[in-house]
C-alpha cells in the first residue's frame, strides 16, 4: 500500500456538483492499494497515521498527532500512487490491485482507521471522478509505502506474537524455545565455520547465513514476549551502559589500533 499523507487546513471532494465529504483541520490521505497487499499492510499504515507527530505544540513543533489535536482525516482512493514509469512515458497500471482485492482492503482500512481514531471519518468514493480541493498546512506532505518500510525491534516483536497466534497456535515453552535458540546458533556457527573458517561445505549444504541469523532472531524474539522483554528498551539501556563504560577502553587498546597486524 502507498499513501500520501498531507496535514490540512481543510479539505474536500466533489463529485459532480456535489461535495461528497469534507473536513476541517487534520489529514487529507490519498491510498493506493497494489496486488500484493493485505490487511497486515493496512494494519501497519493505521497504527504510522494515527502515531504520526506532525501537528504543532505551543513552540510550534511538530509534537503532535492526530489524535492529540482531535482532528479529523478524509481518505480519497488513488490508484494512480501504484503508477508503473520506468518504461516510456505512458505510466503503467499493472501493480495496481483488481477491484475485487482493492475494494475489501479500501474498506478495511478506512473502517481500521476510524476504529483507532475513535471517531467517523470521510472518505471520498471508490472508482469516481472526483475533484479533490486541500489547503496544504505548512506545506506538510508525507509519503509512505508498507513494501519500502523499516521494521522497529518493537513491531519485530509484535509481528512475531501475531505470527504465533495466528498460524502457531501458541508458543513453544520458554525452556523447548531455548533449546531452538541453542540450536540454531549452532546452525549459525556451522555456516560462518563453513564459509569463513578452514571447513568447507558439505554437499547439500548451503551458505544461507541471512536465514540463519533470522531464525537466531526469530527465536529471540520469542523468548523476550514470553518474558515480558521490552527489547527496544533494554538495546537502548544497553548502549549507554557501554558508552559509559567502554567509551574509551577500545580506543586506548593498543591491539585494535591500525597500526597492529
Amino acid at each position: 500500500m502507498r499513501i500520501v499523507i498531507q496535514r490540512v487546513a481543510q479539505a474536500s471532494v466533489t463529485i459532480g456538483q456535489q461535495v461528497k465529504s469534507s473536513i476541517q483541520a487534520g489529514l487529507l490521505i490519498l491510498l493506493g492499494i497494489g496486488k500484493e497487499d493485505t490487511e497486515e499492510d493496512a494494519n501497519w499504515l493505521v497504527n504510522k497515521v494515527i502515531g504520526l507527530r506532525i501537528f504543532n505544540d505551543e513552540q510550534g513543533i511538530m509534537n503532535r498527532s492526530i489524535m492529540d489535536i482531535k482532528g479529523e482525516i478524509l481518505v480519497v482512493s488513488q490508484f494512480t500512487l501504484m503508477a508503473s514509469y520506468k518504461k516510456g512515458n505512458r505510466p503503467s497500471w499493472i501493480h495496481a490491485a483488481p477491484h475485487e482485492l482493492s475494494i475489501p482492503l479500501y474498506d478495511y482500512f478506512c473502517k481500521t482507521l476510524s476504529e483507532a481514531l475513535g471517531k467517523p471519518i470521510s472518505t471520498g468514493e471508490f472508482g469516481s471522478d472526483m475533484k479533490v480541493n486541500l489547503l496544504n498546512d505548512g506545506p506538510v506532505t508525507i509519503c509512505m509505502d508498507t513494501k519500502q518500510r523499516i521494521m522497529t525491534i518493537q513491531e519485530a516483536q509484535e509481528a512475531v506474537d501475531k505470527w504465533i497466534k495466528q498460524y502457531g497456535v501458541r508458543y513453544f515453552s520458554e525452556l523447548t524455545n531455548m533449546a531452538c535458540l541453542t540450536e540454531e546458533v549452532g546452525e549459525l556457527a556451522r555456516v560462518i565455520a563453513r564459509s569463513y573458517g578452514d571447513q568447507s561445505f558439505k554437499q547439500g549444504e548451503k551458505p544461507n547465513l541471512g536465514e540463519e541469523m533470522a531464525d537466531v532472531l526469530w527465536v529471540l524474539l520469542c523468548l523476550a514476549n514470553q518474558t515480558g522483554v521490552n527489547l527496544t528498551e533494554e538495546l537502548q539501556r544497553s548502549f549507554e551502559k557501554k558508552t559509559s563504560r567502554d567509551r574509551d577502553r577500545h580506543k586506548n587498546n593498543p591491539k585494535l589500533t591500525d597500526n597492529q597486524e
